[in-house]
């Protein structure tokens, strides 16, 4: 038996997929943890109004990034597995992403300048958007390490690169400089990654006697783009739901706001992080189980696994925040707890909502999937405009995700219920579960102080589904099932 035990471990860790993904979540959490300690530094070290300027223009740029790439990736992977001359497919790529880098780089700059009339914001959006050619540059070398299957070096350097920002943060606290110095090294580090990526990044070295060489012209990319509109609009439309908030608050509130806000969002981009890099490596098993008509069978295990992640990351949240933020931000940003609360009942539903877009996108719903995030933008969009010009606070931006958000699950659950993909009791016992849950952890933190509500809860909770666990392997080999589905078959 322990034998039989080890050949199965022996495989899984052997197998490619669960190589990658081990990977790419360990190197993820170092990446997220070290750019969060950067994030820290320079939230404590600069002003409040240096870093609300900071603040506002890395939004700007990560606006930006979303659209610059045009979702080409899933295009380039399809076609690369199928050239017969890689190099220099993979040369025109990069003169696309480069093309397309230097366009929304400009763009950056208008939508800078057109926002805003502050010259110190204008500036730093001129200095930080450069880096969305880099970023471009950058994604080519990531997706020739997806495509391949061979994205340890590029989960390397992803590493190096985010240890070494954290290193500038910490020359801040010795050697104190201004924040515009801040973003040119900033800029430096990223031009200094890039090199290593055309240097290291692939197993062959792209020379630039072949870019100069290889002719791409505006004609070519448009007809890339229209056969792959889908995919620009949803790429986009994801980043525009969670980064519109940051642009909403600095035009309707204070340079204060924008900072309470940016570190609200950036403990919940911690928090999603994780199930985000699950879910890529969930996907392929989504097809496989749809073609084998044995989706049912596993999608209600997954979508409780995502669920109770999502709930575990709220109840940290809702019992440690008062700790947790005056901690690593210091007591002027104490204020930022409340709105931490707040925006962390998102992951409630995010993880779910996540889950569910995949599955659309593995029955080919990708338009419809494309829709649902319209819609749940537009109702974003409309929450905020509305009642910000009636309430001057955080609270309805953070609002207007939950909801949009909910809105979002709503209309996917609609969407695979009426295309007969999921059962009306998945979708029921999800919300009547979720629902449930946050009563008993009100009702027990009236009686109960943070820790002991959040140790009894989730140690009830632990028993119960051990239970459940167990009962459900009486009716069939669960252990196994999971195991093909994560691992493949072993």
């Amino acid at each position: 038996m322990i034998k039989l035990n080890f050949n199965i471990v022996n495989k899984i860790v052997k197998n490619k997929l669960f190589k990658n993904s081990a990977l790419g979540i360990l190197s993820n959490l170092v990446q997220n943890i070290l750019f969060s300690m950067f994030f820290i530094i320079v939230a404590r070290h600069y002003s409040m109004e240096d870093f609300g300027n900071y603040v506002i223009c890395n939004t700007i740029y990560s606006f930006i990034l979303g659209f610059s790439t045009l979702g080409l990736g899933n295009w380039f992977i399809r076609e690369l597995k199928e050239t017969d001359n890689r190099e220099l497919f993979i040369t025109k790529f990069i003169k696309i992403q480069f093309i397309l880098g230097c366009f929304f780089y400009l763009l950056n700059v208008i939508i800078s300048f057109s926002i805003y009339s502050s010259e110190v914001i204008r500036l730093f959006s001129i200095l930080f958007g450069l880096n969305i050619i880099s970023d471009n540059l950058i994604y080519v070398f990531k997706s020739v390490g997806i495509a391949d299957f061979r994205q340890e070096k590029t989960y390397l350097i992803s590493t190096i690169e985010s240890f070494l920002k954290f290193l500038i943060g910490c020359l801040v606290l010795v050697l104190p400089f201004s924040m515009t110095s801040l973003i040119l090294l900033l800029i430096s580090l990223r031009l200094s990654i890039l090199y290593v990526y055309f240097k290291f990044g692939m197993d062959s070295f792209i020379s630039l006697d072949i870019l100069k060489k290889t002719n791409t012209d505006f004609y070519e990319i448009f007809n890339i783009v229209k056969e792959n509109w889908a995919f620009v609009v949803i790429a986009g439309i994801a980043v525009i739901n969670w980064r519109i908030g940051n642009i909403f608050v600095s035009k309707y509130l204070t340079i204060r706001d924008v900072g309470f806000y940016e570190i609200a969002f950036k403990l919940l981009s911690i928090a999603y992080i994780i199930p985000v890099v699950i879910s890529t490596s969930v996907f392929p098993f989504l097809v496989e189980l749809i073609k084998e008509n044995r989706l049912m069978i596993h999608y209600p295990n997954l979508l409780r696994l995502f669920s109770i992640y999502g709930f575990f990351t709220f109840t940290v949240i809702i019992s440690f925040s008062d700790l947790l933020v005056p901690f690593l931000f210091g007591n002027q940003f104490s204020a930022v707890t409340i709105y931490c609360k707040q925006m962390f009942l998102v992951m409630i539903i995010f993880p779910s909502v996540l889950l569910k877009a995949n599955l659309m996108i593995a029955v080919k719903k990708e338009k419809k999937d494309m829709y649902c995030n319209f819609l749940s933008l537009c109702l974003n969009v409309i929450i905020c405009i509305v009642l910000l010009n009636y309430f001057k606070t955080i609270s309805v931006v953070i609002l207007a995700i939950v909801v949009s958000f909910l809105f979002f699950s709503i209309i996917q659950d609609f969407i695979l219920v009426k295309s007969k993909i999921i059962s009306v009791y998945n979708v029921l016992s999800f919300y009547i579960i979720s629902a449930i849950g946050l009563m008993i952890y009100y009702l027990l933190s009236i009686f109960l102080n943070k820790m002991a509500t959040f140790t009894l809860f989730w140690l009830v909770g632990l028993v119960f589904f051990y239970y459940y666990v167990k009962i459900q392997k009486q009716k069939s080999d669960i252990g196994a099932n999971s195991f093909r589905l994560l691992f493949g078959k072993i």
